[in-house]
């Protein structure tokens, strides 16, 4: 899903910030499964349990050779974004986020606070744009935008006309601004 998401961009080889949360989690439940009946692993099933798997399988493809980074955050997208305003700093234009997040098997979905949706996006991010990342002291996100994880509210921040979004995470308060 998260490569299918990246191919419908441009090619680009400006660097790739890869953020999913849980990752392979299917994959990686199979793996641990299989290691304890039979004592070993697929090095293939392995090779692309990994999180920085899907961009690295995107840049072989493509033939380029971008910086790419693979988060794993509670605070999900709020990291990556706060990776891309480093490299905006030190002289990139252009970042690609590619954010992924699949339903987690049925043995873990008691330990995540993930609601269960399966979505992927990818978004290029310009050095020029007026989105800001910080820290606020404002302790409440907004309501109406509870029932949806992260990820998907920060979408909506940046495909959207709102001045400001602040998302409360193992008690920071991350916040984003526009203009």
């Amino acid at each position: 899903m998260a490569l299918e998401t990246t191919y419908r961009l441009p090619e680009t080889s400006a660097p790739i910030v890869f953020c999913s949360k849980y990752g392979e989690s299917d994959r990686c439940y199979e793996l641990l499964k299989e290691l304890t009946e039979t004592g070993v692993v697929s090095p293939q099933s392995f090779s692309l349990a990994v999180h920085n798997a899907i961009p690295s399988l995107y840049t072989i493809d493509r033939k380029i050779n971008p910086n790419v980074i693979a988060i794993s955050s509670d605070a999900e997208v709020l990291s990556a974004l706060l990776e891309v305003q480093g490299l905006f700093a030190s002289g990139e234009e252009m970042v690609r986020i590619i954010v992924a997040e699949d339903s987690v098997p049925e043995v873990y979905k008691h330990y995540c606070d993930f609601v269960g949706e399966s979505y992927a996006y990818a978004v290029d991010l310009v050095s020029a744009g007026d989105i800001s990342i910080g820290f606020s002291n404002i302790q409440d996100s907004d309501p109406i935008a509870q029932n949806l994880s992260i990820n998907l509210n920060v979408l909506r921040f940046l495909i959207g006309a709102e001045k400001c979004y602040a998302e409360k995470v193992n008690g920071v308060c991350w916040q984003l601004r526009r203009g």
